[in-house]
């Protein structure tokens, strides 16, 4: 089945209306009965294998997202290049990042951000500390929302970076290499467009020193 699984409340979930209850990738535990029939069917997991639920804290619009990914550009002369990783499971090229979740302190304006758990994700697969980064937008992966965000820093070490897992790909590359169509290359024709004001955002463990 080619599909996406998202919830979008249209109120405000709290204490006092619910609490709305998600258990995380719960949704992958259903498997398609019959793949040959006109309409599908799908079998109701086993309740024993849920996992335990959590309070996403959501609000109404917010979508609920399970991973993030940070696009990581080092502008090189007249030419810019991005940082694409290999997945070892499936030797594919993506962007850094993973299975996101959302900060303990969150500001109300600010429900949905990833960016403390994706800076956790780049420092763990890159060694890379990165002190903002610019939300662009949600893209579908595998079966659920990815939050994207981008970051650009012309002093970055390239070639500690590519280290045989990592590599650096101009646009054009990237096009040739997983097609015009393919989610991460309109995200770095997204990042690129001129006409966008972006704002640099810090995760919520920086609110200290959010404006230095």
């Amino acid at each position: 089945m080619n599909w996406v699984f998202a919830i979008i409340p249209l109120t405000d979930f709290d204490p006092v209306h619910g609490p709305f209850l998600v258990s995380p990738k719960s949704h992958k535990l259903t498997r398609v009965i019959d793949e040959e029939a006109h309409i599908l069917d799908v079998n109701r997991p086993d309740a024993s294998q849920l996992p335990d639920f959590i309070d996403p804290e959501l609000k109404a619009g917010d979508l609920l997202v399970e991973t993030t990914r940070l696009l990581i550009e080092c502008p090189d002369g007249g030419e810019s290049k991005f940082l694409l990783r290999r997945d070892a499971d499936t030797n594919c090229w993506e962007l850094p990042g993973g299975e996101g979740w959302e900060e303990e302190a969150l500001v109300g304006w600010d429900v949905g951000a990833r960016v403390g758990s994706l800076q956790a994700l780049t420092r763990t697969q890159l060694g890379l500390e990165v002190p903002w980064m610019s939300y662009i937008e949600d893209v579908e992966e595998g079966d659920g929302v990815c939050r994207v965000y981008g970051f650009s820093d012309e002093n970055l070490n390239v070639d500690a970076l590519a280290n045989g897992h990592c590599d650096w790909f101009t646009r054009a590359q990237i096009q040739q290499l997983l097609g015009e169509s393919d989610a991460i290359s309109r995200v770095v024709e997204l990042w690129q467009r001129a006409d966008i004001i972006r704002g640099k955002g810090k995760a919520c463990n920086q609110s200290r020193n959010q404006f230095e």
